[in-house]
């Protein structure tokens, strides 16, 4: 699941278990609880800010956070070097990093919808539609968006570059400028 999905139920849950742990007199239990859930929160809050070679490639808990600002940077570069009225990402995944990462960016962001249906809520809220700007620089971490390019009628690929970080081989960045949307 997405770590969103638990903020609603999170903070009712956590007022639920304490006044179960302590109307039941379960204080060193309670007590331990909190002590855990500190700790787990420094962790959570110091980890990130640790350089990858603290941790062993194998069991870096960090690993799918790594990079992403990286692939910003690389992004945000192709946006400088050219002139697009629009970017455009085919993943839910890109889609929520690019959000982050470029929320500076003057930029609108879309996400190209390949399926009849949207399939996440980056296709419902910000899909890429007739009308919308262009040129488009689209941003792809998958090997084939044909279902995604098919939907323009100029289609450049503009390059291909290697990101370091995430997963252990890093991740595969693919830049297109498109133009002309026909749609599905």
């Amino acid at each position: 699941t997405h770590a969103s999905w638990t903020a609603s139920a999170a903070p009712a849950a956590s007022i639920l278990v304490t006044a179960w742990l302590l109307e039941r007199q379960r204080k060193v239990l309670f007590g331990t609880t909190v002590a855990i859930n500190a700790l787990a929160t420094a962790a959570i809050l110091v980890g990130p800010t640790l350089p990858p070679s603290v941790f062993p490639t194998s069991s870096d808990p960090f690993v799918r956070m790594r990079g992403w600002d990286d692939i910003a940077a690389a992004v945000r570069l192709q946006l400088a070097t050219n002139n697009y009225d629009a970017l455009a990402a085919d993943s839910r995944e890109l889609v929520a990093e690019l959000l982050y990462y470029l929320r500076d960016s003057k930029v609108p962001l879309f996400a190209i919808v390949s399926r009849d249906e949207p399939a996440n809520t980056f296709e419902m809220t910000r899909p890429y539609r007739a009308g919308a700007p262009e040129p488009v620089l689209f941003v792809s971490l998958r090997p084939q968006s044909r279902a995604a390019l098919d939907q323009f009628r100029s289609v450049t690929f503009l390059a291909s570059e290697r990101i370091p970080g995430g997963k252990s081989q890093g991740r595969t960045l693919r830049f297109y400028r498109l133009s002309g949307f026909t749609g599905r």
